[in-house]
């Protein structure tokens, strides 16, 4: 099982105006088969709002992916990605690519 944590990171001029700058999503589980990975999906709604003065510092969602690793350790990060927002209003989905940490051990590259 995975889950995710967000934040956002945006420039000084920018401020949230209304909405959570941070928080964790529900439970997934990697599944299917894409040509660079397993697909993990989230259908986890976020509301927020910014204002800012110039689009200078445009805000991204920063994602970190937690979960089991492969002796059952819970809570390790997995993986971690950023995309910019939309630069309209409304609903979107939103596709990141996401790199996974390399072990320094020999033994944690075995994963």
């Amino acid at each position: 099982s995975l889950y995710c944590r967000y934040a956002f990171a945006f420039g000084e001029d920018w401020t949230v105006m209304q909405g959570v700058e941070e928080g964790i999503t529900q439970m997934s589980s990697a599944s299917g088969t894409l040509p660079n990975g397993q697909l993990a999906v989230w259908n986890f709604p976020i509301d927020v709002t910014f204002r800012a003065t110039c689009a200078h510092g445009w805000p991204q969602i920063v994602l970190s992916v937690y979960g089991s690793d492969y002796l059952g350790r819970s809570d390790m990060i997995l993986g971690y990605g950023s995309v910019h927002l939309p630069m309209v209003p409304g609903r979107h989905e939103l596709h990141v690519p996401t790199f996974r940490p390399l072990a320094s051990s020999l033994l944690g590259r075995f994963q």
